[in-house]
Formats: C-alpha cells, sequence, structure tokens
C-alpha cells in the first residue's frame, strides 16, 4: 500500500549513527553525515561507551571500527543484538580480513565495509549506511503498519474480514465476530458450521448470493438478519470488495456493522406512521359521533385498540372534580377515583388540567402522588379542550414516551375538535328553536294585529268615500291618505314578520337581471340605474327581489329627482353593492336604519331597510351600510354564495 497521510508512521526526527573509533579525524564522521539530510553521526572511544549509547540514547545505526581490546566489533555485534529493537550494526575494520567478516557477520552485523582504497572506503561505507539506514525504516513502516492494523481490529466494533475467494481461508477476521454472529469461529474453522448457518433461514439465499457476487469479482452491500443464539433478531450491514491484481480476485474483504439499533428505530418509526394513519381513520369515526359519551368511548378504544395502552381513562371537570366518563372495558371500577377535585396536589391528572400542559411519568413511586392502584407505575396525563382530561397507566415503568404523547395529542385533538362542533351544533339547534318559536310568535302576532286593525280600517274607508260623495273636501282627502298609510304600515308588518320563515327553493340567480326586473318594479321617476356587474348568485330568487326593491326605493325616495342608482361586485368577489349619489345617511345613523320603524323621511314607515336585512340575515349574508363614492349611501352585502 502507498504511503499516505493516513497510513504512514510518524517519522522521528534526524537519524543517529554512532561511529565507535579511537581516531579524532572527523573525515569519515563528515562522509557519513553528508550521505542524507536526517543524518547525525555521534561518536564513541570504546566498546562500552558504545553500548552505554544505544542503552540511554536513540541510536538509528552502529558504525564500528576494530580495535581490541578497546574497540571489539564482534563483541560490540552480539551486545548490541542482546537489546530491545537493536540497531544495525556496520563494521569497518582498518585490517580486516575474512575471519573477522565471518566472525561478525555470524555475530549478527548488517555489514562489512572493510578500509580501504583511494578513500578508505568511505564511498562504500556511506552507501551502505545509507541502505541499511533505509531498510530499518522500511521494517519499522511495516511494524507500524502491522501494530496500527492489528489495533484497529482489536479495538473495531464493526466485524473485520479477510478470506480468500473461495471462503475457505480466513486471514483476518476480529473478536467481534463471535458477538455479533452468534457462532464460534473455532467451529467455522474445523468446518462444523457454515458463515450461512448464522443467517436467518429467509436471508440465506441473499447472503449466498452476495458471497457468489463478491467471489465473481463485484462488491456487495447488504442488510441480514443473523445470530442463531439471539432467535436472528440481529440486524448487520454487510459491505464486501474484492481485491484483484487487475484480473483476478485474489482476496475479499469486508466488514459487518451491527446496526440492530438503527433497525429497531425504523420499526418504531414505521409503527407510529401506521398509528397516525389509523389514528386519522378515527378521525373520521370521531366526526361522526352525535354526543360527547360517543367521542369519549372512540378516544378510549382507540387508545386501546391502536396505540396498545392497558388503560384509558377520559375524564370532564363537573363541579371542580374531574369526573369518568369513559374508562377501558376491562378497569376494574374499584381501582380507579370516581371524582378527583380539580385542587389536589396528590393527582397527576389534576394537575394537567391546571396547568394545562401534559405529564409523562416513567416511575410514578418518584413522585409525590396517590395512584388509584399501587400496582400502576407510569402514566401519561394529557389535558385537552378547557374540561377534559385524557389519562392512561401502566403497571411497567417507563411505558410512556415523546412518541406517545404526540399520538394522544392528536387522538385528543380530533376529539377536542368534534367536541367543539357538537357544542356548536346543539347551541345552534336551540337558538334555531328559539328564534323558530320567535317567529311564529311574531308572525301570529302580526296577522291578529293586522285583522284587528284591518276591519276598523276598512269601515274607516267606506265611510270616508260615502262622506266624500256628500261633501268632499280637503280634510276628507287628508284622511283618505292618512288610511293609505295605515294600509301600508300593516302591510310592511305583516312582509316584516313573515320574512323570517325560512328560505324556499334556493337556485343560481343573475344579478343584473334581477336588479333591473325590479328596476321597473319600483316608482322610480326619473332616477338612473347603472348595473356594473356580471355576479350570477346562489340565492330563494323572490326574497332576493324584494331585497334589492326595498334598496332601491330607499335610494330613490331620499333622494332627488336625478338621483342614480349603481349595482356592482365588491372587490373580493364576497358579495355586491347598491349605491346612490344621494344625500347619504349619517355615521351616527347608520348602525339604527335597520332597525324596524325607523326612518329620516316624514313619509316613511321605517320598515323598508328593516325588511332588506331580515332577507339578508335569512341567506347568511351581512347587511351593512357606508358612505358612498359620491357621497351617497353604500349598502353592501357580503357573505354571498357566488357561481
Amino acid at each position: 500500500m502507498a504511503d499516505g497521510p493516513f497510513w504512514s508512521p510518524p517519522e522521528c526526527g534526524q537519524r543517529r549513527v554512532c561511529y565507535v573509533t579511537t581516531a579524532e579525524d572527523q573525515a569519515v564522521p563528515n562522509a557519513l553525515g553528508s550521505a542524507l539530510d536526517d543524518i547525525t553521526v555521534v561518536q564513541a572511544e570504546t566498546t562500552a561507551e558504545a553500548c552505554d549509547r544505544i542503552r540511554t540514547e536513540s541510536i538509528d545505526c552502529v558504525v564500528s571500527e576494530h580495535h581490541p581490546p578497546e574497540i571489539d566489533a564482534v563483541s560490540l555485534t552480539e551486545r548490541v543484538g542482546a537489546v530491545e529493537r537493536p540497531p544495525p550494526v556496520v563494521v569497518y575494520p582498518a585490517d580486516g580480513d575474512e575471519s573477522l567478516a565471518t566472525r561478525v557477520l555470524a555475530a549478527g552485523a548488517d555489514g562489512y565495509v572493510p578500509q580501504g582504497g583511494p578513500d578508505g572506503g568511505q564511498e562504500l561505507l556511506r552507501d551502505r549506511v545509507v541502505d541499511v539506514l533505509e531498510s530499518t525504516r522500511t521494517c519499522r513502516r511495516h511494524r507500524w503498519r502491522e501494530q496500527t492494523l492489528e489495533e484497529l481490529v482489536a479495538q473495531s466494533d464493526d466485524v473485520l474480514w479477510m478470506v480468500s475467494t473461495d471462503w475457505n481461508d480466513v486471514y483476518l477476521r476480529n473478536e467481534a465476530f463471535e458477538d455479533l454472529w452468534g457462532v464460534s469461529t473455532a467451529a467455522l474453522d474445523t468446518g462444523e458450521t457454515s458463515i450461512l448457518d448464522a443467517v436467518h433461514p429467509a436471508d440465506r439465499e441473499r447472503a449466498s448470493e452476495a458471497m457468489e457476487q463478491l467471489s465473481a469479482g463485484s462488491p456487495i452491500d447488504i442488510e441480514l438478519r443473523v445470530n442463531p443464539q439471539e432467535s436472528y433478531e440481529r440486524w448487520v450491514w454487510v459491505k464486501g470488495h474484492p481485491v484483484t491484481d487487475g484480473a483476478c480476485v485474489e482476496r475479499i474483504v469486508g466488514f459487518s456493522r451491527d446496526i440492530s439499533d438503527r433497525k429497531a428505530r425504523e420499526r418504531e418509526l414505521h409503527g407510529q406512521k401506521e398509528k397516525i394513519t389509523a389514528l386519522h381513520r378515527v378521525g373520521t369515526t370521531i366526526e361522526s359521533c352525535e354526543t360527547p359519551s360517543s367521542v369519549h368511548e372512540k378516544v378510549v378504544a382507540a387508545a386501546e385498540e391502536i396505540l396498545e395502552f392497558d388503560v384509558a381513562i377520559v375524564n370532564e371537570v363537573q363541579d371542580d372534580c374531574l369526573v369518568p366518563q369513559a374508562v377501558s372495558s376491562h378497569l376494574d371500577s374499584d381501582k380507579y377515583y370516581g371524582r378527583i377535585p380539580v385542587d389536589t396536589e396528590q393527582s397527576d391528572a389534576a394537575m394537567a388540567y391546571r396547568t394545562g400542559e401534559a405529564i409523562v411519568v416513567d416511575d410514578i413511586r418518584t413522585r409525590d402522588v396517590r395512584p388509584a392502584d399501587t400496582a400502576f407505575l407510569s402514566s401519561l396525563t394529557v389535558p385537552f379542550g378547557d374540561e377534559f382530561v385524557f389519562q392512561s397507566v401502566s403497571r411497567e415503568s417507563g411505558s410512556f414516551d415523546e412518541a406517545s404523547l404526540e399520538l394522544v395529542e392528536l387522538l385528543c385533538t380530533q376529539a377536542q375538535a368534534r367536541l367543539n362542533r357538537i357544542e356548536t351544533e346543539q347551541q345552534l339547534r336551540q337558538q334555531a328553536a328559539e328564534l323558530e318559536q320567535q317567529n311564529e310568535r311574531l308572525e301570529e302576532f302580526a296577522s291578529v294585529v293586522s285583522h284587528d286593525l284591518r276591519n276598523p280600517l276598512n269601515v274607516a274607508t267606506g265611510r270616508l268615500e260615502l262622506a266624500r260623495r256628500d261633501n268632499d273636501s280637503d280634510h276628507l282627502a287628508e284622511v283618505a291618505n292618512a288610511h293609505d298609510r295605515m294600509e301600508e304600515l300593516i302591510d310592511n308588518l305583516l312582509t316584516l314578520a313573515q320574512e323570517a320563515r325560512q328560505l324556499s327553493e334556493i337556485e343560481t340567480v343573475s344579478l343584473a337581471e334581477t336588479v333591473e326586473r325590479c328596476w321597473r318594479t319600483v316608482e322610480t321617476a326619473t332616477a338612473t340605474l347603472d348595473v356594473q356587474t356580471a355576479l350570477s348568485v346562489r340565492t330563494d330568487r323572490a326574497r332576493l327581489r324584494q331585497l334589492l326593491e326595498n334598496l332601491i326605493r330607499n335610494s330613490v325616495e331620499h333622494g332627488d329627482e336625478r338621483v342614480t342608482v349603481t349595482v356592482g361586485t365588491l372587490p373580493d368577489q364576497s358579495g355586491f353593492y347598491l349605491a346612490d349619489d344621494g344625500p347619504g345617511i349619517p355615521a351616527s345613523e347608520r348602525e339604527d336604519v335597520f332597525e324596524p320603524g325607523y326612518s329620516t323621511a316624514t313619509d316613511g314607515t321605517g320598515f323598508g331597510l328593516a325588511i332588506a336585512n331580515r332577507v339578508a340575515q335569512a341567506h347568511g349574508w351581512d347587511l351593512s351600510v357606508t358612505a358612498g363614492a359620491d357621497g351617497g349611501a353604500r349598502f353592501e352585502i357580503t357573505g354571498v354564495e357566488t357561481d
């Protein structure tokens, strides 16, 4: 493997050469020092001094002359070889012979270079020293790499392995293998079992195919269930790579990593998603509940069946106490409080209600609360709405976590939404019933009043006609006008009472066509109509005409003879408006104009705008008045369903 920043051993700086000699001449040290930039030469004059330096200093190579007894190259070589990690020795004798060469090489010397020639053998010595230094460095690198690899393999939690292409020979396999795969290396080595025996039966075919793929020269990346000792519940990630010489696969290397925790989290996440989906389906069934009690029962059933809770309870606040509204079917009523005061400090349910925050307890025994049953060890409490508390308890500690809390909060949110709608629907039904009763009484009153008024009015009108035949006068004409006004008041009273009734057929109507038809039926004199809308609305056609006719009549009667009435669409398409360029309605009077009997005209009945407002309310629309762009009155009708 090539050297690199992730595989090269640390270098030790300058390499030190110990030159053992009695000579004071520096020619040899200089020659050695010039061989490589990182060589430093130190000297020793005796064998003993050289050995002391080797024991106490970092010496990478020894170059020794031979001048017994002070310097004995044979003895020095033997003594150097006895130390731990001995440096190489090169003997450089002045009077060498074959006998000395044989003895020093036999003692373990790494080189023998006799002094001789024009330069005294210095060039040969230098080359030899460089060779042994480089060889020593290479050996050290190899040892470092082997040691580092051994440490990595020994310390790794992953299983590292190297095998032959036929999978019969194992070159490398660390101790983590047996714990992860659940089979002994001895049984594998003797052939008593196969690596495939450690794989879950359902995964063996895929594992066998992966092994064949590696042997054929293709890498693999696979996840398997392994370890028969643990019922194959361990999951491993296996990644393998073939090592080739360019053409043929020489060996196979790879690793196996325990991914059981990751798989457990994936299963948990998948289960969480399935539960969320199931809770959404429950939300649909909760939507069909007609009563609060049926909603509570659905919540408890979902907690048991979907969330798999042992015990589930829904409490409601009644008279400052939490009272169970729905409980698990198997719950012993003697083992749960009937009523819990909301101000007690010994109940998580009461505390959750007061704070509005959920409470998850891993071990109830660590809290200053009094459970309904001492067998309950953990609990989950979630308040929802303004008056409900969901609670679940378990006989095992640590049964609830954040995931449980999220699921319960989802379930409670769905329940609260339906409970709110049930309450709203009940209020609307009650209001509708009360309104219906009021309308019936009002219509009955109007009919009675109109009947009681019409009879004497008819008598008075008949007598007036007879009187005017005998002696007509301006006074009698005023009496006739008063009779007409009384007739108009009676008609308006009946109309106002009847406008509260429900709408009949709802259909799509052209607003422009309806406005133009209403314009033709109202006395408008010389007034002008400007229709600026193409809107179509969903309405009761007859009631819409009543609304428009009263608004048009109001604009014409309160403006001059040249008043212009404009009908258009509101900018946000939420409805339409009717505006005029007459005198307008003062801001202080705009809230009063829709009250029955209110009128600023001396000859007005005060019922026209009230009738228009009743029609709008019957449709679910909002009728309001503001100032128009030309200073007149502008009536806006919003909340209109349009096509």
